[in-house]
């Protein structure tokens, strides 16, 4: 890989905008409560990074750079990739000033879903859409308020 497809990656970072994708991180919030997540997404009112947050903002951005070399035809090898996470650590290290040396990866295993929870769900995506097209985020009050790093903002 050379230094000039390094550059580019930098370079040509798009602005992310509220419509271009739905993640579970964004879907999640909304479900808790409308108002933090137009906080969070719309207001731009950031919040202190988790350790696990951080470790997913980085494989991202690593997986993020690998696609756009792929997709001008410089294809990454193996002996690029580490190259390419201990950058994006470094970077994210400087910009969120979070002290994560070993991260700790949990995973889960779930059984397959059915047609009802694919229905359930694009549904909850229907509204989370409808939702953000009419500018409605509504207080949700819950038992998550203790929790929420915007609670002292919707009152």
């Amino acid at each position: 890989m050379t230094l000039s497809l390094l550059q580019f990656l930098n370079e040509t970072k798009p602005e992310p905008m509220i419509w271009d994708y739905i993640s579970p991180s964004r879907l999640n919030l909304w479900m808790k409560c409308p108002l933090a997540f137009r906080l969070r997404y719309i207001d731009g009112i950031e919040s202190p990074t988790s350790p696990s947050l951080f470790v997913g903002k980085v494989t991202h951005d690593v997986l993020d750079g690998i696609y756009r070399c792929a997709m001008v035809q410089a294809y990454a090898t193996e002996h690029d990739v580490p190259r390419l996470v201990d950058d994006a650590w470094s970077r994210a290290m400087e910009s969120e000033l979070v002290k994560t040396k070993a991260p700790k990866i949990v995973t889960h295993k779930f059984p397959p879903r059915s047609g009802e929870h694919f229905k359930r769900f694009f549904n909850i995506v229907r509204e989370y859409i409808d939702a953000l097209d009419r500018g409605v985020f509504n207080y949700r009050p819950s038992w998550n308020c203790g929790m929420c790093e915007h609670s002292g903002l919707c009152v």
